[in-house]
C-alpha cells in the first residue's frame, strides 16, 4: 500500500475551503461580498442625491453594505475555525492508497472508501479535494503528496 502522512495546519484548511467554495458554489460563495459592494456604491450614489429620503437611505445602504462584507469574512473565518476543531480532521493521521480503495486512518478509527464512491475531484496548488458528494469531501494537502500519488488519485477518481 502507498501511504500518505497527513498533517493539517490552518493554512491548508483555509486554502481547501477557498477551493471548495469557489468550485462548488462559485456564485453563492461571493454573493455577500458583491451585494455588500453594491450597497456601498448605492450609498455613494445617494450621497449626491437631493432627495430628502436619500439622507437616511445612504446611511442604511452603507451600514448594510459594511455588514454584508463583514459577515462574508466572519463566516469564512468561522468555517475554518470549526474545521480546525473537527475531531475527524484533528485525528486524521494518514491515508493509505491501493488499487481498489483509499483508507483514511486516524486516532478515532478509519474510513475505507472505494474509488468508485468518489464523484469528483478539485485541485489547486495547495490541496486536492476528493468528493463523495457535493458537501462531503476529504482534504489531501499537496505538501503531503508526491507527484505520482496526485496522478494516481486523479486517475482513480476519474474511474479509468
Amino acid at each position: 500500500m502507498n501511504e500518505i502522512i497527513l498533517e493539517y495546519n490552518r493554512i491548508d484548511i483555509e486554502k481547501a475551503f477557498d477551493l471548495h467554495y469557489s468550485k462548488q458554489f462559485p456564485i453563492r460563495s461571493k454573493l455577500l461580498l458583491v451585494l455588500g459592494f453594491l450597497l456601498i456604491l448605492g450609498s455613494l450614489a445617494l450621497l449626491f442625491s437631493k432627495s430628502a429620503y436619500a439622507v437616511n437611505l445612504k446611511w442604511i445602504f452603507a451600514a448594510l453594505g459594511l455588514f454584508y462584507i463583514g459577515f462574508y469574512f466572519f463566516r469564512k473565518r468561522t468555517m475554518v475555525n470549526l474545521a480546525m476543531k473537527n475531531p475527524t480532521i484533528n485525528s486524521m493521521k494518514k491515508a493509505e492508497l491501493s488499487e481498489e480503495t483509499i483508507v483514511f486512518v486516524g486516532s478515532n478509527g478509519y474510513s475505507k472508501q472505494e474509488w468508485v464512491n468518489f464523484k469528483q475531484i478539485f485541485e489547486d496548488e495547495f490541496s486536492l479535494l476528493v468528493y463523495l458528494d457535493k458537501h462531503f469531501f476529504f482534504i489531501l494537502p499537496k505538501n503531503a503528496l508526491s507527484a505520482e500519488q496526485v496522478s494516481f488519485i486523479k486517475t482513480k477518481i476519474q474511474h479509468d
